[in-house]
């Protein structure tokens, strides 16, 4: 029978069974000593595995859209900025989809400017203003304190179209799934997936995870229209 593997990442901290498509079943993720770590949830894998970009893709390859490569070469300054801002200033992130341990500090939210935090965070206002992504929609930093686990979800009314994340801090023992397959983040590399499909994020180690995360090729949300999480809290 076809199978998925879900990705083996060893050296990361964590690893995953193979999972057989034909039978649907769990998939669970599990630290070195096999201690499970991500809750299983039931997955209709036909449907999942379709690799088809306007239904049913799930990750993407950083080599489809060459555009994000020149927003890749500040990694390096943002990853300092992020750091001093975190340290520094940590009440001027927000709590993201009312997520206790999940935050956020946005400069661009579907489709419109938070401007008033471009003097926060200056080198991440100049990379979003110089990036030449085309239809960018969010940029953010994006906290995952330690232990925090966010359950499976879908962005908000579809509007994340394609949700990318550039690895700023990553410890150990974190992940991210989407649909029957997971990976890990890479410190100044790209991950990237759909946000309109069921994804899940852990991390389970003692440190922060951070990442730039942007949103690309989506809708613009009105603010009237945005959810009342976010309306609140800014």
């Amino acid at each position: 029978p076809v199978e998925f593997f879900v990705t083996v990442t060893l050296e990361r901290g964590l690893f995953a069974p193979w999972v057989p498509l034909s039978t649907g079943g769990f998939v669970r993720f599990y630290d070195a000593t096999r201690q499970p770590l991500l809750k299983p949830i039931r997955s209709p894998f036909l449907r999942e595995a379709v690799m088809d970009i306007d239904r049913g893709r799930l990750f993407f390859a950083p080599e489809e859209f060459p555009q994000l490569a020149k927003l890749q070469r500040y990694w390096k300054e943002l990853q300092e900025e992020y750091l001093q801002l975190w340290e520094t200033h940590r009440e001027k992130f927000k709590i993201f989809e009312g997520q206790v341990g999940w935050w956020s500090f946005p400069l661009k939210l579907w489709g419109f400017e938070i401007s008033e935090h471009f003097k926060w965070a200056p080198k991440a206002a100049e990379a979003m203003q110089n990036s030449g992504v085309e239809a960018l929609t969010t940029f953010s930093y994006s906290v995952l304190e330690p232990g925090c686990h966010i359950r499976p979800h879908r962005e908000h009314v579809g509007t994340s179209g394609i949700r990318a994340h550039l690895g700023l801090q990553i410890p150990p023992m974190c992940a991210v799934r989407v649909g029957a397959n997971a990976l890990t983040w890479r410190e100044g590399q790209w991950t990237l997936f759909n946000g309109d499909r069921s994804h899940e994020v852990l991390n389970a180690s003692s440190s922060p995870r951070a990442v730039l995360l942007i949103d690309f090729g989506g809708p613009v949300l009105q603010p009237r229209r945005w959810p009342t999480w976010i309306r609140e809290s800014m």
